[in-house]
């Protein structure tokens, strides 16, 4: 059981480091510079991003 529980964490430690990567990208190359038409994959890639975090942050304070 105490290793599940370690490789649980550390998945949600890599999700959360993914997010924050793929929101630091989209402050690097800002949606309105975009000119190749993916930019409303973009959009939706941030948003999800920011939505699973708030998420992530939200059910950790619940387990607290």
């Amino acid at each position: 059981m105490l290793d599940e529980y370690f490789n649980e964490k550390q998945l949600i430690e890599k999700v959360k480091e993914y997010c924050k990567d793929e929101i630091q990208i989209n402050k690097e190359h800002p949606l309105e510079d975009i000119t190749d038409g993916t930019e409303y994959i973009c959009r939706g890639r941030l948003t999800f991003a920011e939505g699973l975090l708030d998420n992530i942050k939200k059910w950790e304070e619940e387990d607290e």
